[in-house]
């Protein structure tokens, strides 16, 4: 009799490991969307520094540059001869229609110190000239004209935003009709 009461406490059933099994898919359905959220909400905040620091780098460019905010574009001359665009994020490179973009040469980039800054983590395109887009927006009417920090309402104005950029998806965007 004592044989027997052994070889049954020796291992589980199969029975038992099914619903031990079953149990623990339960409980992983459960928690995998609270992951998820939490996993969102950490890429939100994560946005929001990102767009703070770029606030905050756009100031120190002010105060080096008697007080102007940075443009969002100009022109510049190469050392080719070919004329390219500034931006705030970087600076166009290359010949029509192979641009590239050199986020690490961007008007913020002395006072940001990494590209990394420029992209939004919940912001995941691909474009062939423009890589995976930026993710935030800059308020053009803070660049032109060169618009002095002491003229700005600093409560009422939006200088970054989460804007999800990215220019393949601006081309097909027609000119609203305006109704007269």
């Amino acid at each position: 009799m004592k044989k027997r009461e052994y070889e049954r406490s020796r291992g589980f059933t199969l029975i038992e490991l099914l619903v031990v099994i079953a149990i623990i898919g339960i409980l992983a359905a459960i928690m995998f969307p609270v992951f998820a959220r939490a996993r969102e909400k950490a890429r939100q905040v994560s946005c929001i520094s990102n767009l703070k620091q770029l606030g905050l780098a756009a100031l120190m460019y002010a105060d080096s540059w008697d007080e102007r905010f940075p443009p969002f574009y100009y022109e510049t001359l190469s050392p080719e001869g070919e004329w390219h665009y500034q931006y705030w994020y970087a600076l166009e490179e290359g010949s029509y229609p192979d641009y590239t973009y050199n986020f690490d040469r961007g008007l913020l980039m002395p006072f940001i110190g990494t590209d990394k800054l420029l992209r939004c983590p919940s912001f995941h395109p691909t474009h062939a000239i423009y890589g995976d887009g930026l993710g935030y927006g800059y308020n053009y009417s803070l660049s032109m004209p060169p618009v002095y920090l002491a003229n700005v309402d600093n409560s009422g104005t939006i200088m970054f935003g989460d804007a999800g950029l990215h220019y393949l998806s601006l081309i097909h965007i027609s000119e609203p009709t305006r109704p007269y």
